[in-house]
């Protein structure tokens, strides 16, 4: 599918609406995206509350950003109710919705795309009166689908919605409520994680060697992996760890798991690498990625990322990260989300290394078949062309 290709129905214009300052893996998700719409012969603008790194990226792609400027209060009452989060809230969206009603009638969109429950007032009332169809897209932090799938069947029910799941498990979470959804999963740019030409074969006899990406908190329970690593070591068993990752917001935590690594005397087998831009050489020096949450992950971008690399992954906690790792073939679940499920399933990784050439391989296939941005943005126009109720 290509521009002249597109779906009988697609929409040629698109807004996309963001919050604005996002993570690493929704700014490449939604990137990407973009890019492979605007390449396909879509009109997609996106618009951002505020400067940050979706706004950034697009904007360095070429594609046309518009940044909404915060407008911030000056009136002593004004700054003190904006410290209410639900006021905050229902203020800004309704500034939005006026900046966006405005872009909808000079750009002529025919669908609003969001990924920010916040926004969801905002899209509403950008939409009133106009043929616009609001489609969600949910984000990758489950406590926000529980609150979606309590404001969706009360603020946005009606055929211009749709909401897209980016797994079957979130699907069946809205499913649970009575929303309909339509299941959508994410993908990334597969030319970016390939191992390049001359990567050497894993050695079979040396340290296996454990890496773990993602921002350093307690969520991403890298001091589960860390224990469970310091464990076997004192067990004899020949591995190192790289932690890769920047401590923003959980500097304790990010102490912590120095102070256990130094206690443990395995500074030379540990390592806190600290936030990099170079994650695919780190994953080529790697054998094994360990991805997941202490929570609910629903999808699970570094687990592609990884596997993409052909790099089986040990995957800890629930959702969607599920159905992209497959026990076994592709990598290895965490039984339970502890130290001792951790260790169990290192355990059982570790056992399988004569397999590890074959998992990658394995891995590699399945992201080739189902998670490249290409895929996923094919689905997205033929969802987004079909009328509502067929």
């Amino acid at each position: 599918m290509d521009h002249g290709d597109l779906p009988t129905g697609c929409p040629q214009r698109i807004g996309w609406l963001v919050m604005g300052t996002e993570s690493y893996g929704v700014k490449r998700i939604t990137s990407g995206m973009l890019v492979e719409l605007d390449r396909r012969g879509v009109q997609v603008e996106l618009m951002s509350l505020f400067p940050g790194l979706i706004a950034e990226s697009a904007a360095a792609s070429g594609l046309r950003t518009t940044v909404f400027a915060p407008e911030p209060p000056t009136a002593w009452l004004a700054i003190r109710l904006r410290r209410i989060r639900v006021v905050r809230l229902l203020l800004d969206n309704i500034r939005v919705a006026r900046s966006v009603r405005r872009r909808i009638k000079r750009s002529g969109f025919e669908l609003l795309q969001l990924s920010d429950i916040e926004l969801v007032a905002a899209a509403r009332l950008a939409t009133l009166g106009t043929r616009v169809q609001i489609c969600y897209l949910t984000p990758n932090r489950p406590p926000e689908h529980r609150i979606a799938t309590w404001v969706f069947p009360r603020l946005l029910s009606g055929r211009r919605l749709r909401v897209l799941a980016n797994s079957e498990d979130i699907r069946s979470r809205f499913d649970a409520v009575g929303v309909e959804s339509t299941t959508l999963t994410l993908g990334i740019d597969v030319a970016e994680f390939t191992l390049p030409p001359g990567t050497p074969a894993r050695d079979e006899h040396g340290p296996a060697r454990l890496v773990s990406v993602g921002r350093l908190c307690v969520s991403k329970a890298q001091d589960l992996w860390t224990a469970a690593t310091i464990e076997l070591i004192e067990r004899g068993e020949d591995l190192t760890l790289a932690i890769v990752g920047g401590d923003f917001f959980e500097q304790d935590f990010t102490d912590n798991l120095r102070a256990a690594i130094a206690r443990a005397g395995v500074g030379d087998r540990i390592q806190l690498l600290g936030e990099r831009s170079d994650v695919m050489s780190i994953l080529a020096d790697s054998d094994i990625a360990l991805c997941g949450t202490r929570e609910i992950e629903a999808f699970g971008l570094a687990a592609v990322e990884a596997l993409s690399c052909e790099r089986p992954v040990v995957v800890l906690g629930e959702g969607g990260i599920r159905e992209i790792v497959d026990d076994g073939r592709t990598g290895w679940y965490v039984p339970t989300v502890d130290v001792e499920g951790v260790t169990s399933a290192l355990v059982r990784c570790l056992a399988d290394r004569p397999r590890w050439d074959d998992m990658g391989a394995a891995g590699r296939e399945k992201v080739l078949g189902r998670y490249t941005v290409e895929r996923v943005v094919e689905r997205y126009l033929d969802i987004v062309s079909t009328p509502r109720g067929h």
